[in-house]
């Protein structure tokens, strides 16, 4: 309901450039057909670089799939000429990811994507 989140928040790097391009092929096709089927499944591992507690999850890469991923679904609503609002974004497959990172993940890789919008919300 604020006026503030149809602004786009200003960045100062192209965060799109950080996801690899096989993971950004499969989440582009994913955001616009939800294929492949095993994206959702898949995308720990895709963010995932070593086994170690502390430092199992590429925080760069999470940052950069939650940015683009919101950065898609506001350009995805205002390609309908609505404007962003839980009704307009709840059953997408851009909330598909956002529900997945949020609970369908470990503790450290739940803080790391809490964070990012944490510093996203701030900006």
């Amino acid at each position: 309901m604020l006026p503030e989140i149809s602004i786009a928040p200003r960045m100062v790097t192209n965060f799109s450039a950080l996801i690899k391009p096989s993971f950004k092929k499969d989440l582009d096709s994913y955001l616009k057909n939800r294929t492949p089927v095993s994206f959702l499944s898949e995308l720990r591992t895709n963010l995932q670089v070593s086994n170690e507690p502390g430092m199992r999850y590429n925080i760069s890469m999470i940052n950069a799939l939650v940015m683009y991923v919101g950065t898609q679904a506001i350009q995805f609503i205002r390609g309908k000429n609505n404007s962003p609002s839980m009704s307009s974004i709840a059953h997408s497959s851009h909330m598909d990811i956002f529900q997945n990172l949020a609970v369908d993940i470990d503790t450290e890789e739940r803080y790391l994507f809490l964070n990012c919008i944490f510093y996203i919300y701030i900006l």
